[in-house]
Formats: structure tokens, sequence, C-alpha cells
């Protein structure tokens, strides 16, 4: 099953039209939608599912969220989820070259939070926006098969 981005934006939907109470649900949320659209990456089908690295994603997500807001903050937590992200193209990368079948590349940063927090946007704008900037990020990963004719493919 390749990358879904409607999926995606639908997660995004549902988590942003009724916000989790804590900022521990509210992680819990934010690295499911990560993760479930990350596992359906065509080259990771034959890797180990994602269930530890959301575990990961979950903490720094947690760490993230209850940081203390101030006075533009939201340069700050875009910064900090692009560094979670970053990590987890990592994660997913090692994971997909595990198999023996890919050499990986994660996808390039940024992911493109910078213009997304601490703007006023409506649940189905942010969903739109948020799941955009991460399928067009996680497309910037490459595989290449490690057999001829060492074919390199974008993540899909």
């Amino acid at each position: 099953m390749p990358l879904n981005p409607v999926t995606l934006n639908q997660a995004f939907q549902d988590l942003f039209a009724d916000p989790p109470d804590s900022a521990d649900a509210c992680a819990d949320a934010w690295a499911q939608a990560a993760t479930d659209y990350l596992s359906g990456l065509t080259q990771l089908q034959t890797a180990p599912d994602l269930s530890s690295v959301k575990t990961s994603l979950k903490s720094t997500f947690s760490t993230i969220f209850t940081a203390t807001p101030t006075e533009g903050s939201g340069a700050t937590t875009a910064t900090l989820m692009e560094a979670a992200f970053s990590t987890l193209g990592l994660e997913v990368m090692l994971r997909v070259t595990a198999t023996g079948i890919y050499v990986a590349t994660a996808p390039i940063p940024p992911v493109g939070f910078s213009g997304l927090f601490g703007v006023s946007l409506t649940h189905e704008e942010a969903a739109s926006k948020f799941s955009t900037a991460i399928d067009t990020w996680a497309r910037t990963g490459t595989t290449t098969l490690i057999a001829t004719p060492f074919t390199v493919s974008p993540w899909i």
C-alpha cells in the first residue's frame, strides 16, 4: 500500500476538529497519524513495523506540546517539529535499508512547518496544510534497489 495523503489529511481533520484534552493525548494522535502514514511506504512493506518509532515520536511530541507557550513560540514549535520529523525520516530510512532490498535516503528537510505554527487556520485548512507539507517532504526520500537495474525511486 503506497503513502496515502488522504488518510493523513483525515487523521489531522479528526485531530484538529476535536483536539485531545491533554498534551500527551495530542502527542499520541500526532505520532499515530505520522507513523500510520509512513507505514504505507511501499518500500517498507518487508520491514519491521513502526511501533517502536511511534513510541519514541510520541515522547518527543509530548515534550514539545507540554512546553510552556511564550510570545513567538510558534517558531520554536516549528523548529522542534522539524527536528522530530527529521529523526522520523532517518528511522524509516534505516528500516527500509535493513530490509536488504533497498538502500534508502531520508527525506530532505525541512518539512515546512515554519509557516504553519502561530497562524490562524480553520481545522480543515490546518489539516490540509500539515498533511500536504508532510506528504511533500516524505516523497523527497528515495530508495535504490540493491540489484540490477539499481533503480532509484522516490518514497511512494
